[in-house]
């Protein structure tokens, strides 16, 4: 039996690392001091993290710094840096938080701006309130009337069965296929002749889709 103390592990991320690939990774890392930052001296992501490839599949360094110093990241946990500096993979800089307890500490730290430094207050200027609101700017974009997410979804015969220009089959076509399968032909038999694949002719058996045809 599982130990309730346990942490779910996630069973995807870091499985099988070799020794030979914990040096290839810190053979990646400029480490300095135990107190300095160890700067990733290879690719980053799009977020300014470093990325690390293991078997053709890339992990931020910082998590792969955490993982082959102190184990498996609980499921739901971030690493997160002290020092606020990305690219670091010093394990003394990085402690586990959740998403909650990494925004406090961005918030504490004034890497998020609010209130009087928020931007809204900074840049009134910048924001696109009254006559420069896009629905102002843009009403032909604006979701109106038929158009309104509202409308489509309490309007059942809106983009609805053969109305979705999406739509393969039509009412006719479907109430067809139901007498065919009550007529003893087979699923792939019924894919085949109405170009649609096994699991969508099994919905519409099933009334999973298309529950308006009678």
């Amino acid at each position: 039996m599982k130990s309730a103390n346990k942490p779910i592990i996630n069973p995807i991320e870091f499985v099988n690392v070799t020794q030979a690939i914990i040096d290839h990774f810190w053979s990646k890392v400029d480490k300095r001091g135990p107190d300095e930052c160890w700067r990733w001296v290879r690719g980053k992501d799009g977020d300014g993290y470093g990325a690390f490839a293991i078997r053709r599949r890339l992990y931020k360094s910082h998590r792969t710094a955490w993982f082959v110093t102190n184990g498996p990241i609980p499921k739901g946990l971030l690493v997160c840096h002290k020092c606020d500096n990305k690219p670091c993979c010093n394990p003394n800089h990085l402690f586990l938080g959740t998403t909650q307890e990494n925004t406090a500490d961005a918030v504490s730290k004034g890497l998020i701006p609010r209130g009087d430094l928020s931007f809204p207050r900074m840049y009134p200027e910048r924001l696109a309130r009254g006559e420069r609101n896009g629905r102002y700017t843009h009403p032909e974009k604006t979701c109106r009337g038929e158009m309104h997410p509202w409308h489509k979804k309490n309007n059942p015969s809106h983009s609805v069965g053969e109305n979705s220009p999406m739509a393969i089959l039509t009412n006719e076509k479907v109430a067809r296929l139901r007498i065919m399968r009550n007529s003893g032909s087979s699923l792939k038999e019924l894919s085949n002749e109405f170009g649609i694949c096994l699991s969508q002719v099994r919905n519409v058996i099933n009334r999973v889709s298309w529950s308006h045809v009678p």
